[in-house]
C-alpha cells in the first residue's frame, strides 16, 4: 500500500530525511514514531503531496506521490494535529458542512460517529468537546470523503 525508498530531504544545510525506506502492506497497522526532528512530519508532508523530496521516491497504492498527487488525493484522508473545526457549530453541523462542501454522502455520519463513540455528542458544540473527542470528529470527517 505504501512504498518509500531512499527518501531524502534537506532544509538548507539541515538534513531532515536521510534516505528513509519502509513498506506498509495492505491491512497492516503501521506506527510512525521517532524523536523530535527525526523527519516524521517531513515524511508525511511528502507522502501527502505537500512537499517534494530531494531524492528517492514514494508510492501509495501504486501512485507516485510526487507525480500523481492529484490522483492520490482521491484515496487518502488526513487528520491534522490541530483541530480545524468550527467551534460554535455542533459535531453534526461540522460534518454536514464538510459533506456539502466536498460532495460526500451524509448518510454514513451516524455510522462513523457510533463507531468512534461520539453518537451521543452529535448535537454538542465542538467547543465543548475534549481534544480527544475533536480528534475523533476529524477522523470521522476524513472517512466521510470516501462514502
Amino acid at each position: 500500500m505504501i512504498e518509500v525508498k531512499c527518501l531524502s530531504k534537506k532544509y538548507g544545510e539541515k538534513e531532515a530525511l536521510k534516505g528513509i525506506s519502509f513498506d506498509v502492506n495492505e491491512g497492516e497497522i503501521f506506527g510512525f514514531l521517532g524523536p523530535n526532528g527525526a523527519g516524521k512530519t517531513t515524511t508525511l508532508k511528502i507522502l501527502t503531496g505537500q512537499l517534494s523530496a530531494d531524492s528517492g521516491w514514494a508510492k501509495i497504492m501504486g501512485f507516485d506521490v510526487m507525480k500523481e498527487t492529484r490522483e492520490l488525493h482521491a484515496y487518502i484522508g488526513v487528520v491534522p494535529e490541530e483541530a480545524n473545526l468550527y467551534e460554535r457549530l455542533t459535531v453534526r453541523q461540522n460534518l454536514d458542512l464538510f459533506c456539502r462542501l466536498y460532495g460526500c454522502s451524509i448518510e454514513q455520519t451516524n455510522y462513523y460517529l457510533e463507531r468512534v463513540g461520539l453518537i451521543k455528542e452529535k448535537n454538542t458544540q465542538v467547543k465543548k468537546l475534549s481534544k480527544g473527542m475533536k480528534q475523533k470528529v476529524l477522523l470521522v470527517r476524513s472517512l466521510l470523503q470516501f462514502c
